[in-house]
């Protein structure tokens, strides 16, 4: 269910907002602002973003989002857990969403000083987002047939805990060496190799003979800047990038629009 109002005064917003999200049945109402409004954050930092038209949502669980017409993150934000206000500044008249937290203390103020459209819309939904192509997908392939890595691998173990926390794979290569293999779906940084190369110190630190251990990182694509440390800290990689296909049962074909 939809509701909206075109270019309110501000008496009319706040009684709209506080109608629509603060009232009987708005628990999953979520509040969209279309306006010329200027924004103040004073909290771990302090900020303030002058008069420009926007786009301000607020959720039900407290988040509230600025966006900007361009660019995918809001420019001011908070998170859920978030109080929220409506009023009119009476000496003004502005229209202000007021939002704040105590832990830690910060609140944002959004100033309205004119406003295209106000809208409540009550949204069902209650599903996870579900990742196909996520580290854990790439890890199942490689379990499956190791020889996508190389010959004669044996995965034995999967997420095994250590001191520096979980290795993605642990296997067997065919000369019975212990094999340490880091996954990561994107383009690796220095953090993923000082973090093999911890795992693999601590497998040699858990046994009294200093055994050797092979540590792979796995990734579609490895810098030459990665493979350079790689090859400083007596570690190997493999480029592999598995497609994983994405099924669309609802998808049109060509032949529908001829």
């Amino acid at each position: 269910m939809t509701h909206m109002l075109l270019s309110p005064t501000p008496s009319e917003a706040e009684e709209f907002a506080g109608t629509h999200m603060h009232g009987a049945g708005a628990r999953d109402n979520v509040l969209i602002m279309v306006g010329c409004c200027s924004v103040e954050y004073v909290g771990r930092a302090r900020s303030t973003l002058d008069w420009g038209e926007r786009i301000v949502v607020v959720k039900p669980d407290g988040s509230v989002l600025v966006h900007q017409r361009a660019g995918r993150e809001p420019v001011n934000w908070q998170p859920p857990g978030t109080r929220v206000r409506y009023k009119t500044d009476d000496s003004t008249p502005l229209f202000v969403i007021y939002s704040y937290r105590f832990k830690p203390p910060e609140k944002m103020h959004v100033r309205f000083k004119s406003i295209e459209t106000i809208s409540a819309h009550r949204l069902r939904d209650d599903q996870t987002l579900q990742i196909t192509g996520a580290e854990s997908d790439i890890a199942d392939r490689i379990m499956s047939d190791p020889s996508v890595i190389e010959e004669g691998l044996r995965i034995t173990d999967q997420e095994k805990q250590t001191r520096s926390g979980a290795i993605d794979l642990y296997g067997i290569d065919r000369d019975h060496t212990p094999v340490i293999i880091e996954i990561k779906r994107s383009q690796p940084t220095p953090s993923a190799v000082l973090q093999l190369k911890a795992y693999v110190l601590d497998h040699q630190h858990r046994h009294t003979d200093p055994a050797r251990v092979r540590g792979i990182l796995c990734a579609p694509n490895i810098p030459a800047m990665i493979r350079t440390l790689l090859t400083e800290n007596g570690l190997e990689w493999r480029e592999f990038d598995y497609e994983f296909e994405q099924v669309d049962d609802e998808q049109s074909t060509l032949e529908e629009f001829a």
